[in-house]
């Protein structure tokens, strides 16, 4: 994940009714309401930690958590502290009844809630105690991950600059050919306006080898067991290479093999992505067990095939794009199928559509709530016009897809394993 600038905005809003004496002077009219808090951001780095004081003097404590909603809330006085996150500032504006009462950068407001109170706190967040870092080696082509305040991780490939990062310790641990030594993990404290650089000297013959080093310059590497494959058809310098190398060093989409099952070095970023195949990744992403239903495939074309396991788990689950037996496993998944069926697979809270993101999505257009959820959660851009849902979808796209959901909601989870097709 590339990290700058962010900004989060924490909203609040409660409903109360009833009668009491606030420690304000306001009298309270006592009776109950709901209260929803929600923080977003352009990245979750960003998201501070938040307490609601209660007037009973109970607590609710989050911790980077994007929604919040609690119903029956009773009237009262409360207060919500937020704790920002390393290196940020914060902008509280805070309205009751539609009216702004005050804005500063206090990271604190209490409040009475009274009867037929609406309340809105929102909070503006920036980092702007930032530096720069960058890794480098010798030579370059080197897989690295770095690690940084707030949970910033970054998996990339030497050589990487990231600019207007938060300050703070950051540690970086390169992952050269098995044939070579692992060098320890490196750390440097990044202050203010400010640049650490992060280098390494490799001696070992394996990224000396001429021919392949001037390959690992220019396209993919991954690891298949002790073999470095060079993906040859996924040039660095390409607007998927950096989202095909996660979901390849994790083993959900490695690129195709040969008939006694090693990687070819192929990952054809231009094919097509079929059913049958969306069936095996969400598995595989999901860590889903597709032996677990047992039986076969109500899709009689799908029985006695390599994905009849998958394709009758799908079917089992009742996964939208596999409720129609009747369907061809080989035809080409559209955009709409994949995006339900990754969210689907990774049971991921959906949003009711509105139809106000894309010209040709409306609340009753199929898979509506999968694509307007997938929109919100950066899965895919909003910035469109329009979504296309029935444009059918090619493995670089996948892969993105697939990198960007396993970014989103399965955040510090352990790598993933599984055969690719």
């Amino acid at each position: 994940m590339r990290t700058t600038t962010g900004f989060l905005c924490l909203l609040l809003t409660a409903v109360t009714a009833g009668t009491a004496l606030a420690a304000t002077g306001d009298t309270i009219e006592e009776g109950f309401g709901t209260i929803t808090i929600a923080q977003e951001g352009a990245t979750k780095d960003v998201l501070g930690s938040w307490t609601l004081l209660r007037p009973d003097s109970s607590q609710v404590t989050l911790n980077k958590k994007e929604l919040y909603e609690s119903g029956s809330t009773p009237s009262g006085n409360y207060t919500l502290l937020i704790e920002k996150a390393q290196g940020t500032s914060v902008t509280v504006t805070f309205k009751k009844n539609g009216a702004i009462v005050s804005q500063n950068s206090t990271p604190k407001v209490s409040f009475a809630l009274s009867n037929g109170d609406q309340v809105l706190i929102q909070a503006s967040y920036t980092y702007t105690r930032t530096g720069i870092v960058s890794v480098t080696s010798d030579p370059l082509g080197v897989d690295f991950t770095l690690v940084g305040p707030n949970g910033i991780t970054l998996e990339g490939i030497t050589p990487e600059s990231l600019e207007s990062v938060p300050e703070g310790l950051y540690s970086v641990t390169y992952y050269p050919p098995s044939s070579c030594t692992q060098p320890k993990s490196k750390s440097d404290q990044l202050v203010k306006d400010s640049r650490i650089s992060f280098h390494i000297a490799f001696s070992c013959p394996a990224l000396f080898n001429q021919e392949e080093y001037e390959k690992q310059l220019t396209n993919v590497t991954i690891t298949d067991g002790n073999r470095t494959v060079i993906l040859t058809d996924v040039p660095i310098g390409s607007w998927f290479a950096t989202y095909v190398h996660t979901v390849a060093k994790t083993g959900i989409m490695s690129g195709y093999k040969d008939e006694n099952g090693n990687l070819t070095g192929e990952f054809g970023p231009s094919d097509s992505v079929s059913l049958a195949q969306l069936a095996k990744v969400a598995h595989e992403v999901a860590g889903i067990d597709e032996q677990e239903m047992g039986g076969e495939a109500s899709n009689t074309r799908a029985r006695g095939t390599w994905f009849e396991t998958y394709y009758n788990s799908a079917e089992q689950r009742s996964w939208q794009a596999y409720r129609n037996e009747h369907e061809d496993p080989a035809r080409p998944a559209t955009r709409s199928e994949v995006i339900a069926t990754i969210l689907q697979a990774l049971d991921a809270p959906r949003l009711w559509p509105k139809g106000q993101i894309f010209t040709d999505i409306q609340p009753d257009t199929p898979y509506a709530a999968c694509i307007e959820t997938a929109a919100a959660d950066g899965i895919i851009s909003s910035d469109e016009a329009s979504f296309r849902p029935d444009a059918p979808v090619n493995r670089a796209e996948l892969a993105k897809m697939i990198a960007l959901a396993i970014r989103q909601y399965i955040e510090d989870s352990p790598e993933f394993t599984g055969e690719s097709y």
